[in-house]
């Protein structure tokens, strides 16, 4: 499944080209775009063409399959691959603030079902 959410690629392109220590500016005149269009991107305002979107992925090192999550055939559109969509967008702070909540959830969910 490609992820096709622009909130989703525009996170993932704003978090790689704060890794590279890139301004959007540094990016956008690299993309040979305007800072407007790439902050519209990094919002998920605008999706970028395929050509701009290959243009980013290569300039800031971003592998394709980040962009790729494999789910089982007939998965595609039920409650697991939301889930998966959903924890794509989290912040590091949410992540971490899910990560802890899930492994209590399963620890119980472990423990109950051990008692029947």
């Amino acid at each position: 499944m490609f992820i096709d959410d622009k909130n989703i690629i525009g996170l993932k392109v704003k978090h790689y080209r704060k890794l590279r220590k890139l301004t959007q500016a540094e990016l956008a005149e690299k993309a040979n775009i305007s800072e407007k269009h790439l902050s519209k991107i990094e919002t998920g305002v605008h999706y970028p063409s395929l050509a701009i979107f290959f243009n980013i992925c290569e300039i800031l090192e971003i592998p394709l399959d980040e962009f790729c999550i494999k789910l089982p055939q007939g998965e595609e559109n039920t409650a697991r691959a939301e889930l998966i969509k959903n924890i794509l967008a989290l912040n590091k702070a949410e992540t971490e603030f899910v990560s802890e909540i899930v492994k209590l959830a399963l620890n119980k969910y472990k423990i109950n079902h051990k008692q029947k």
